[in-house]
C-alpha cells in the first residue's frame, strides 16, 4: 500500500510580539511495502536459488531485499522474497520538515522568553478503508515531544565613540593646543558591541574651515562573553565593524586664542524600521579646541618675512622675538615662531589706549586676538591676556610708571637717557617723512 504522511512544525506557546514563522518546507513521505527475506537467484529463472557466484548456466543476482514492491515503480519480489509493509520492517522513509523562526526584539521586550516547538503528523492521507484496521496506528495524527528554546533579551547598548585628539592635536610638542598655520587633524572612531548595529558618525557645530571626511569602516571578528539573568556565561564570536571619520581644520589666522568645545556623535543606523530594534541610541564625545595666541607654526618653505607679512609686522620683529642666530636660516615645517608679545590687561586699559601705547592699530589687535576680532567686542577685562605686535618707533616713549619715578637716581638717569634717545629717533622719523634734512649723529 502506498500512502503519504505530512508533518507540521509549529510553536507550542504564543510567539513573542514581532516574531515570524515561515511556511513549512518538506514534510511528505511515503508509507510503502518492501521486499524482504529473499536470497540470490538466477537471472533466467528467479525461482532458482544460487550461492552468489555466477556460472555458465546461471547469472547470479543479489536479493531483492529493500526494493519497493508497491506503488509507482514497484517490482515483483523474486528469489523467495516476500513483500512486507515498511513499518513492520522498521524501514519507512523519514519525513523531514523545516521552518524558520525570525524575531528582532524591540525596546520593552528585555528579559527571558521561552519559545517551544513540536512536530505533528497529519496522518496518512492515502489510507484505504480496507486497510484502516491494519494501519490505524500509522494513519492517526501523532505529535512529538516539545523542544523549547530559552531566549534572553538584553538591552541594546549605545554605540561607543572615541577620538585620537589628545595624540594628534600637537604631535610635536605635546602641548595640547593647536597652532595657527598648522592644519589640525584627528580621527573619530565608533563601534557597537551589538554588531547588528552600524553607528553613523556626525559632528555638531563646526568652526570655520573645518570639515569631516567620508565614513570608512574596518571589519574585525570579536569575541563577546555575556552573562545571563541566571548567571550562566556564554562566549560568542561576531563580525563587527569599526567606523571612522577624519576631522580636518584649517585654522583661520584670526583664530589665535580661540577656545571652543565641539562634540561628535555616534548614532545607531538601525532602529526605525521593522527589521530593527525600534529605538535609536546616540553617544557623544566632546573635545576642547584651543588655539595658541602669539604663536605660528611655519609651513613648508616659508621665510620669516612671509610670516611677518601675515600678521602686519616686519621680519626684524619676528627675528627679535625668537631664538635665532640669523634671519637667513631656513625654517623647517611645523617650527613654532612667536609673532607677538603677550600682554596682561590692567585697570584703565582700553583697546585704543593699548594701540596708541604700543604703536599698533586696533585692526592688528583684532586680527591677533579671536575674542576681539571674531567676536567683535571692544570690552576687555583686568587679567585678560592679549597678543600685541608692538612698534617701538610709533609707540609711547614713556611707560605708565614714568609718573612715579623710582627712588634710585642712577636708574632714573639711565631711563631718562633712554627716553631722550627714543624722542630723538621719533623726531628723525618725522623729519624724514616731511622731507627735511636729517640730523647728524652728533646731534642725536
Amino acid at each position: 500500500t502506498h500512502t503519504h504522511t505530512h508533518t507540521h512544525t509549529h510553536t507550542h506557546t504564543h510567539n513573542p510580539q514581532g516574531a515570524r514563522l515561515s511556511t513549512v518546507k518538506g514534510g511528505a513521505s511515503s508509507l510503502s511495502s518492501l521486499c524482504a527475506h529473499g536470497g540470490p537467484y538466477c537471472r533466467h529463472d528467479p525461482t532458482l536459488p544460487c550461492n552468489g557466484t555466477s556460472t555458465r548456466d546461471c547469472e547470479c543476482l543479489p536479493p531483492d531485499d529493500g526494493k519497493l514492491c508497491s506503488g509507482v515503480g514497484a517490482i515483483t519480489c523474486r528469489g523467495g522474497a516476500t513483500c512486507m509493509p515498511c513499518w513492520e520492517l522498521g524501514e519507512c522513509p523519514t519525513s523531514n520538515a523545516s521552518l524558520s523562526f525570525q524575531w528582532t526584539p524591540i525596546a520593552g521586550q528585555e528579559g527571558t522568553h521561552i519559545v517551544c516547538f513540536d512536530a505533528t503528523s497529519e496522518g496518512a492521507a492515502g489510507c484505504a478503508a480496507e486497510e484502516a484496521s491494519v494501519l490505524s496506528e500509522r494513519c492517526a495524527a501523532l505529535s512529538s515531544p516539545a523542544q523549547c528554546v530559552n531566549l534572553e533579551i538584553f538591552p541594546d547598548p549605545p554605540p561607543m565613540i572615541w577620538t585620537t585628539f589628545a595624540a594628534d592635536v600637537d604631535p610635536f610638542q605635546r602641548s595640547g593646543v593647536a597652532y595657527l598655520g598648522r592644519e589640525l587633524a584627528f580621527t573619530v572612531y565608533a563601534n557597537d558591541s551589538n554588531c547588528a548595529d552600524s553607528p553613523d558618525i556626525s559632528m555638531g557645530d563646526m568652526p570655520p574651515g573645518a570639515s569631516m571626511g567620508p565614513q570608512m569602516s574596518t571589519t574585525t571578528r570579536e569575541s563577546f562573553t555575556v552573562t545571563s539573568f541566571t548567571g550562566e556565561e556564554a562566549t560568542t564570536q561576531q563580525e563587527c565593524r569599526t567606523h571612522r571619520r577624519r576631522f580636518v581644520w584649517k585654522i583661520p589666522h584670526t583664530y589665535g586664542g580661540y577656545v571652543g568645545t565641539h562634540c561628535f556623535y555616534a548614532t545607531d543606523s538601525c532602529g526605525v524600521d521593522a527589521a530593527c530594534s525600534g529605538g535609536l541610541d546616540t553617544s557623544e564625545v566632546c573635545v576642547e579646541l584651543r588655539v595658541a595666541k602669539c604663536q605660528y607654526a611655519v609651513n613648508r618653505e616659508q621665510s620669516i618675512a612671509e610670516v611677518a607679512a601675515i600678521f602686519g609686522t616686519d621680519w626684524i620683529q619676528i627675528f627679535n622675538m625668537n631664538d635665532m642666530l640669523s634671519p637667513d636660516y631656513v625654517l623647517f615645517k611645523n617650527q613654532v615662531l612667536r609673532i607677538g608679545k603677550m600682554y596682561q590687561v590692567t585697570a584703565g586699559d582700553t583697546l585704543l589706549r593699548l594701540a596708541a601705547r604700543f604703536g599698533t592699530a586696533h585692526e592688528s589687535i583684532a586680527f591677533l586676538n579671536y575674542e576681539v576680532g571674531e567676536e567683535e567686542t571692544s570690552n576687555i577685562t583686568v587679567g585678560q591676556q592679549l597678543c600685541l605686535v608692538a612698534n617701538s618707533c610709533l609707540g609711547h616713549i614713556q611707560s605708565d610708571w614714568d609718573q612715579n619715578p623710582p627712588v634710585d637716581e642712577s636708574l632714573e638717569r639711565w631711563y631718562e637717557g633712554v627716553k631722550s634717545a627714543y624722542h630723538a629717533l621719533q623726531e628723525a622719523k618725522t623729519r624724514s617723512m616731511a622731507g627735511q634734512p636729517q640730523p647728524s649723529f652728533d646731534d642725536l
